[in-house]
């Protein structure tokens, strides 16, 4: 059995380039809604959401990047509300694309929200987020945090790969979070419908010597 990872087509995830993301997305549905008929009045902050994201990059010592993170959280929760507001306009007459934009609302409130209660986990409060639960993409979601070495850290999907003496591949399982090798091992060798023929074929016999096995 083989590892290895498949890397999902995200950006490197940062706190602030999340929340980034988040203003964009935001300020998008927001644009659409008005297309559909809400009438709710909003402001753009996507400037200042970029200032603050860039500010946070280039910006050294701790009171200084907290101070641009709350600039940025508020500006995150502001736009959000806005979306709150234009949900409840958005007539359900729209038809096809009314539901649509429903959608989207249903899909990314919800992971925006997320990436607002972990930066203040992060951030604010100073505690860390288990690797399990940190949103590391708000358009992969699904990303996991995959550590290789000390080091390496891709974002993606751990992979398990099993095969044969060709060398053609058996098995593959797409795996949840980052077990370690072994435990993937041995949940193999219990589930494996490969696992009985390998043992009836690793078993020396009179006619076959081990070493033939």
């Amino acid at each position: 059995m083989d590892s290895t990872v498949t890397a999902a087509l995200i950006h490197e995830p940062s706190d602030s380039s999340l929340l980034w993301d988040a203003v964009r997305v935001t300020v998008r549905l927001l644009q659409q809604a008005e297309a559909l008929g809400s009438a709710i009045p909003w402001h753009d902050h996507r400037r200042a959401a970029k200032k603050r994201a860039r500010a946070i990059e280039y910006t050294r010592g701790r009171p200084k990047r907290i101070r641009h993170y709350r600039e940025l959280l508020k500006i995150t929760r502001t736009t959000l509300s806005y979306l709150q507001q234009a949900s409840e306009q958005v007539p359900l007459t729209a038809g096809p694309a009314g539901e649509l934009w429903q959608a989207q609302l249903r899909h990314y409130r919800p992971l925006i929200e997320r990436i607002i209660a972990q930066t203040e986990q992060r951030v604010l409060v100073g505690d860390t987020v288990p690797a399990g639960e940190k949103l590391v993409s708000l358009f992969e979601p699904h990303a996991d945090i995959i550590v290789k070495g000390s080091r390496d850290v891709d974002y993606g999907h751990k992979l398990n790969l099993t095969t044969g003496r060709s060398g053609l591949i058996l098995d593959l399982v797409i795996e949840a979070g980052n077990p370690t090798d072994s435990a993937c091992c041995r949940c193999w060798n219990a589930t494996s419908p490969f696992t009985a023929s390998r043992r009836v074929r690793r078993r020396p016999t009179a006619a076959t010597p081990a070493a033939k096995i």
